[in-house]
């Protein structure tokens, strides 16, 4: 699976092994360590997104492609990164579970739980 792939599906995610696990599987550390490793990277997997798509477009096409392929890859830089990643299927689908999760660590049996101090405590007590 190369990175056009990776990041046009919402399902799975390739762990430093090569193995697939689905993003459901993943435990919220893990996904939430992804979805930053991902943020980290936008400007790299935008690069690589674009090359995929020329590679995979270029084997069949005739010649007037690539100039079609090159403009559409120069308004894309026009695009931040950051902005551009997060419209990925993949990063939409981790950070809806990351969301999710973080709402789960604040829900517990349907309550909602605050972290509170009792009065006149501080946390360096």
């Amino acid at each position: 699976m190369n990175t056009k792939q990776l990041l046009d599906q919402g399902q799975t995610w390739r762990t430093h092994d090569g193995m697939p696990i689905r993003l459901v599987d993943m435990d919220p550390g893990h996904r939430r360590s992804t979805l930053a490793f991902l943020r980290r990277r936008s400007a790299y997997l935008r690069n690589a997104y674009y090359f995929c798509e020329m590679t995979e477009r270029l084997s069949w096409a005739p010649g007037y492609v690539l100039e079609e392929l090159l403009t559409e890859y120069e308004r894309s830089l026009t695009d931040h990164p950051d902005r551009w990643l997060e419209r990925r299927p993949l990063v939409v689908a981790l950070a809806g579970l990351v969301a999710e999760d973080e709402h789960a660590e604040t829900v517990v049996d349907g309550e909602v739980v605050m972290y509170a101090l009792p009065a006149g405590e501080s946390e360096a007590a």
